[in-house]
């Protein structure tokens, strides 16, 4: 069974060499392929060949980008066994397969030819262009939250520039995504409602503005649902800020949202025809509507707050709720393009001094959620790996430009899914002070063996097996011999048994221990100085200097946690650092596997650290520090501007 591949480019960056032979290419077309099954099989059991073509070879076209010298279109056909995997999934494994690896251990070793120097290899889906023409975006709508509510619709003149405002905007996210694609966009106000009209989407929403868009391209013209995806980009921190200055109907907007027109206007249908799923003024699309599914999830965020000492006051917990809402619903809209409709708190829970997930975060906001998608939903696990896997930056410093003098005093931030209550002390209930009343009154009391319930308990079954047999022979000897108290006495042993064996010998000094950690992960995004992402790999000197940062800043960290009990730390490169491997995300282009061990100074009464500890402490340090003060300072790296960093333990 064979799965043909969609085309696609492979570019290389050459740092010397003129224009490979035919010759040249082929050896590298036989290299990729034998690369190519060695990936490929890893990934897929039953996939037994790779056949590789290219379809053409360009050299100095500069093609996709100004740095590449060889661009390459290819095409794959894979013959595999049993069931057949999806060709759109094996072709983003085959892609992502064109990394650092590939060029180490398969371009670079072709000898004598100019691949031997390549320093960089990009791969991506091969576009061919389409026809251009016009296209019209489905109705959608801006639906706001405003803190005033509206007493009359926006007037001509806030609509107008309103309307000019958004179309600004949108041009301007259209052209950055489309290019020299796009050619021109037609944005329009069908209508506008407030208060109560307008809370269609959620009854919280006051002002509501419906649009008709339609853009034209000269090619490669995309279809409805992505030029509406497209528009979605608009909404942003700066176009908000432009929309409170459009005037009184929207200047005390605090919330925001653009979707889909999934609801009908006009007269309701009849309630035969409701049923029958046709209904009437509808604008015969009712059919195609989407369903939306409802999905609650649990999950924290802890701070250390300086100065605080007591709980803060119900607007100040009010307003951290807001800050959470509006930073996970941008992160859900950007991670469920198009499927995410809105997040909703439904249950809190914030705490104070709770010391966890470690003793120094003294706030911890429990969160239980409710939020709607178009059906299908997401799974709940990838939805919360979008929520507690992220960047914890981000949400750090929206905290601390809150107008409160509380949040504002936040020095560290951390967060996950739902907290876990403790163990009992003891499986099935009970503690293990009430196991110990149990075992102690059992040893204690000696008289009661001497007491006669044992021959009287057993007196009555000795006299009823004799009725059938002999009673001579055996009335004497048990009664006699069974009931001998004396023998029971001796309860000496129970007694040893019960006293506390001594503790086998403490050392006299203390001991150095060592403890290796779980495997932890570090993904970074690493820009250049225009703050795009970065296009040539770091040097080797440039991760060198990362792990020196790195090392610095986790005996740092472990200093403040353990204070004179930490002793030493190796910290170390686990395999090779990965280079646009685009892991956990796809936004991360360094990823990074940590090898570590610390060994800690532990007195005779004390223990070290366990791993699970350990690797706790170790990835609860603060992020935001460690870019800031540690990885940013690396003047003269690649790693200089880095824009985000994101640590975990690696999932076994």
């Amino acid at each position: 069974m064979q799965v043909t591949i969609p085309e696609f480019y492979i570019a290389l960056v050459l740092s010397e060499g003129g224009e490979p032979s035919p010759a040249e290419y082929e050896n590298l077309r036989l290299a990729t392929c034998k690369h190519l099954l060695e990936r490929l099989s890893a990934a897929y059991s039953n996939i037994g060949k790779v056949d590789l073509k290219f379809l053409a070879t360009e050299f100095g076209t500069k093609k996709p980008d100004p740095k590449f010298q060889v661009f390459v279109e290819a095409e794959a056909t894979i013959s595999c066994s049993g069931t057949q995997p999806k060709a759109q999934d094996i072709l983003e494994t085959l892609l992502g397969t064109f990394d650092r690896d590939f060029l180490l251990r398969s371009v670079r070793l072709l000898e004598g030819s100019p691949f031997a120097s390549a320093v960089e290899v990009q791969a991506r889906r091969l576009k061919r262009p389409t026809a251009g023409g016009s296209v019209k975006a489905p109705a959608f709508y801006m639906a706001f939250v405003c803190s005033r509510k509206p007493s009359v619709n926006p007037s001509s003149q806030e609509k107008e520039r309103f309307l000019q405002l958004t179309q600004e905007e949108a041009i301007r996210q259209l052209r950055k995504q489309y290019d020299t694609d796009f050619d021109e966009l037609s944005l329009s106000i069908v209508k506008t409602e407030i208060n109560e009209s307008a809370g269609k989407p959620e009854p919280q929403y006051n002002l509501f503005v419906q649009f008709e868009a339609t853009a034209k391209f000269s090619q490669n013209t995309p279809s409805p649902n992505e030029l509406f995806q497209g528009l979605g980009r608009l909404v942003n921190a700066e176009y908000l800020q432009g929309v409170q200055r459009v005037g009184d109907s929207f200047m005390t907007l605090t919330t925001m949202v653009l979707r889909l027109c999934i609801f009908t206007d006009g007269p309701e249908p009849e309630e035969d025809e409701a049923e029958d799923g046709e209904g009437a003024g509808g604008g015969g699309d009712g059919e195609e509507e989407p369903d939306v599914v409802n999905v609650r999830l649990e999950f924290f965020v802890a701070l250390v707050v300086r100065t605080l000492s007591t709980m803060p006051e119900e607007s100040e917990l009010e307003m951290f709720d807001g800050c959470i809402t509006k930073f996970f619903t941008r992160v859900l809209k950007r991670a469920f393009r198009g499927r995410f409709l809105g997040l909703e708190i439904v249950d809190k829970d914030p705490e104070f001094e709770k010391g966890c997930p470690l003793p120094r975060f003294n706030m911890l906001h429990q969160y239980q959620v409710n939020l709607q998608f178009y059906d299908p939903a997401p799974g709940e696990f990838k939805i919360l790996s979008k929520i507690t896997q992220g960047n914890v930056g981000p949400l750090f410093d929206a905290i601390k430009k809150l107008e409160s003098d509380v949040w504002r005093q936040s020095a560290e931030a951390t967060m996950g899914r739902a907290v876990e209550k403790p163990p009992t002390d003891v499986a099935f209930g009970g503690s293990i002070f009430e196991e110990k009343k149990e075992v102690e009154p059992v040893v204690e009391p000696e008289p009661e063996p001497k007491a006669a319930p044992p021959p009287p308990k057993k007196e009555p079954e000795i006299p009823e097996k004799p009725v059938e047999k002999t009673p001579v022979r055996k009335s004497p000897s048990p009664p006699k011999k069974k009931p001998t108290p004396p023998k029971k006495k001796p309860t000496p042993p129970k007694k040893k048994a019960v006293v506390p064996k001594a503790p086998p010998p403490k050392p006299v000094g203390p001991q150095i221990v060592s403890v290796r950690s779980y495997d932890i992960f570090s993904a970074y995004q690493v820009r250049d100085k225009q703050m795009d992402n970065l296009k040539v790999e770091p040097t080797a000197g440039d991760y060198d200097a990362l792990v020196d940062a790195t090392k610095r800043f986790y005996v740092n960290h472990l200093k403040t946690e353990y204070g004179s009990k930490f002793h030493h730390m190796a910290l170390s490169v686990r395999n090779v650092p990965l280079w646009g491997a685009g892991k956990p995300d796809h936004w991360y282009n360094v990823y990074i596997d940590w090898d570590i061990e610390v060994s800690f100074v532990v007195a005779p009464d004390e223990d070290a650290p366990t791993r699970w500890e350990l690797t706790k402490t170790l990835v609860s340090a603060g992020c935001n520090q460690y870019l800031r003060s540690y990885v940013r300072g690396l003047e003269g790296t690649a790693f200089a501007h880095t824009s985000a960093v994101f640590t975990k333990q690696v999932a076994v």
